[in-house]
């Protein structure tokens, strides 16, 4: 059972599309990709963005594409991206989400943004479970949602706020950016196995 089902059979409620108020947020770019990278729990923070980020520069900028960094202040900024890091409060968030082409990144509340606007999904799951707790809304077709669990031999995440080693890490960059690229319809070569 979904947690959206959980939560609808517990409170009586009716499963509907949402409605999100987004605010208007300034970006001095055209087309772009959000990227969050950080959540509360350690075992689902991925270890490698910056090796992903550093794949995809060539291929994005010969689209002019950029990548924005969407999340807290106190999340590690990244080279290479649009920083926007504690500028945006979740309306200002929402429009950011909506004006993107695709978002990517940890099991976040960005990640739940992007299926209710129908963007292009790739999210890294560890302790939960995408059949669980991923994206409800949106074509399928469109999320890919990679599982770092399954990678070390369980078939079913820990659950764990903390892991060692971190089922994340097992997930390689060359695949993150191989899914992102594949979503966005943009041709490579020469990305490293």
């Amino acid at each position: 059972m979904r947690l959206l089902d959980t939560y609808a059979t517990n409170t009586g409620s009716k499963i509907d599309k949402p409605f999100i108020y987004s605010k208007f947020f300034p970006l001095p770019i055209g087309k772009y990709i959000t990227f969050q990278a950080q959540t509360p729990y350690d075992s689902r923070n991925y270890s490698y963005w910056q090796e992903v980020i550093n794949l995809l520069h060539p291929f994005l900028n010969k689209n002019d594409i950029h990548i924005v960094q969407v999340g807290t202040k106190d999340e590690k900024a990244l080279n290479g991206v649009v920083n926007l890091l504690g500028q945006t409060n979740i309306n200002q968030l929402s429009y950011v989400i909506e004006n993107s082409i695709l978002h990517f990144g940890a099991d976040s509340l960005c990640v739940h943004l992007s299926s209710h606007f129908n963007k292009p999904i790739v999210s890294l799951y560890s302790i939960s479970n995408p059949s669980v707790a991923g994206p409800h809304f949106g074509d399928k077709n469109k999320h890919i949602l990679l599982k770092g669990y399954e990678r070390i031999g369980n078939r079913k995440p820990s659950y764990s706020q903390v892991e060692s080693p971190k089922s994340i890490d097992t997930i390689k960059p060359e695949e993150i950016c191989t899914a992102i690229l594949n979503l966005l319809n943009i041709e490579y070569s020469n990305l490293p196995e």
